[in-house]
């Protein structure tokens, strides 16, 4: 088990931020089949829609009892599902290239990033066609669901909501 657990270090995206301030490093994932930071699923993740405001130049989120908590975005925006290829750019995941969706949302998460923007395409979406399997490496990123875009769609917003990061997405058309 170490010497997966080490293997899952090995490969995942480093963030430049050293251990000894403040942060934790992040505990590998080991799924019941013994695969490390692979998971097969990702849990349910329970979601009530707060009251966001904005205050005098600050965001707050406002919950029902009225307490408020004042909250930044941090965000990114990960490109691909609106071209051809119908999936973000970075996921096909070999020896030299690539990475997977829970290295990418570890890192966004361990470096306080908490949204991330998706373009889509309308054309993609009325379509919902399966993806190439070449375009994602499926062995090393087990949950997502490439059977189809919606359900790509799916599947990468529970992978990121596992780690707390919310998605936007935004629609475009081919040109």
């Amino acid at each position: 088990m170490d010497v997966l657990r080490r293997k899952a270090a090995n490969e995942s995206i480093q963030s430049g931020i050293e251990a000894n301030k403040g942060t934790q490093t992040p505990i590998p994932y080991v799924d019941d089949d013994l695969v490390v930071n692979n998971p097969k699923a990702y849990p349910k993740q329970g979601c009530q829609l707060p009251d966001y405001q904005s205050k005098k130049g600050r965001l707050f989120s406002v919950a029902k009892n009225g307490t408020e908590v004042p909250f930044q975005i941090k965000g990114v925006n990960w490109f691909g599902m609106e071209t051809g290829i119908q999936a973000p750019f970075g996921l096909w995941d070999n020896e030299t290239a690539g990475t997977t969706i829970y290295a990418i949302a570890e890192f966004l998460n361990t470096n306080k990033f908490n949204s991330i923007r998706l373009p889509l395409c309308v054309q993609n979406v009325l379509n919902n066609d399966p993806l190439k399997a070449s375009v994602i490496n499926k062995a090393s990123n087990r949950a997502l669901d490439l059977s189809s875009y919606i359900s790509l769609i799916q599947s990468l917003t529970k992978a990121l909501g596992y780690r707390q990061i919310s998605v936007m997405f935004s629609m475009h058309c081919k040109r």
